[in-house]
């Protein structure tokens, strides 16, 4: 079986040298001096690739598709693919407006470059190549550039490319899920260390229980299984497990510090949490303090 983490691996060195010049992958002889690991298994991380249709060779070059960029941006951080995301929808609604005027009008180049506030051509090249393999866009490369327009299909599309930025979101549930069952294990482990095999009962207060117990209730009222939850933290939201870490600070006290900044910093994550929960879309500064935040809690709580 191919090594999972291997062919991410490769897929993302693809993925780098499609936007630096989209044209340009990495000749199949020598895949292996551009990715460690042991030959065998790169060939069959690159079997894989290809068989999933996300990466294909062309002239002796192993080059990413569309769909392999689609599925790498998929692993990516919100704040690594949100200016990329961000200038395709700009690039899209500049074509929108050319073709709502007239569907035969296409821009520049050089009007992209200016409405993206951009002068990296080879990467506006790769971002172009990836919007008409979609479909969504037609050009015309000439030397020193292009003419471009939206597709039939681009416009009909556009609204919900331009409404829905389901990459970042889905990434920053991603991001916010391994946190908070990060946090659920931590303070198992660590209330188990204190209180041994009575740490539910001793180290979390009879209310946080008591909601518990009326959850599973709910729950076991529908003729199925709603959840696969593993244990009662799983039952408790966000701000009750904050309440856990307050509540058992001389438990925590050694490994979270500062009190005052970890309340904070919770209540900061909650806010995000509720965003995303409720599906609206987080700004910029939210993303980067989620993925901020949540570096800084898996670091102090690594033991």
């Amino acid at each position: 079986m191919a090594d999972l983490g291997l062919a991410t691996k490769i897929l993302g060195v693809l993925y780098d040298k499609y936007f630096q010049n989209h044209i340009i992958g990495i000749l199949w002889r020598n895949m292996d001096a551009v990715v460690e690991g042991d030959k065998n298994e790169i060939s069959k991380a690159v079997q894989l690739l290809e068989n999933k249709f996300w990466i294909e060779k062309n002239q002796g070059f192993y080059r990413i598709t569309d769909r392999g960029i689609d599925k790498y941006e998929e692993v990516l951080s919100a704040s690594a693919i949100n200016k990329r995301i961000t200038e395709r929808k700009i690039i899209l609604g500049l074509l929108k407006e050319l073709y709502d005027k007239d569907t035969s009008l296409s821009a520049e180049m050089s009007e992209i470059l200016d409405k993206i506030q951009s002068d990296n051509r080879e990467e506006l090249w790769g971002q172009m190549n990836y919007l008409v393999n979609k479909g969504l866009v037609d050009w015309i490369p000439y030397s020193g550039g292009f003419s471009a327009q939206l597709t039939v299909d681009g416009a009909e599309t556009f609204e919900s490319y331009e409404t829905h930025d389901y990459q970042i979101m889905t990434t920053a549930y991603r991001t916010f899920f391994l946190l908070e069952n990060h946090i659920r294990k931590f303070i198992e482990k660590k209330l188990t260390g204190k209180y041994g095999t009575n740490w539910w009962e001793k180290g979390v207060s009879s209310g946080l229980r008591k909601k518990v117990d009326e959850r599973k209730q709910d729950e076991s009222k529908f003729p199925w299984t709603v959840s696969s939850s593993k244990n009662n933290l799983e039952y408790l939201s966000f701000p009750d497990l904050t309440k856990i870490l307050i509540n058992q600070w001389e438990v925590f006290k050694d490994f979270l510090k500062d009190q005052s900044q970890i309340e904070l910093r919770l209540k900061e994550l909650d806010e995000i949490r509720n965003s995303i929960g409720h599906s609206r879309t987080l700004t910029n500064e939210s993303i980067t303090r989620l993925e901020q935040y949540s570096d800084d809690v898996f670091k102090i709580t690594k033991d």
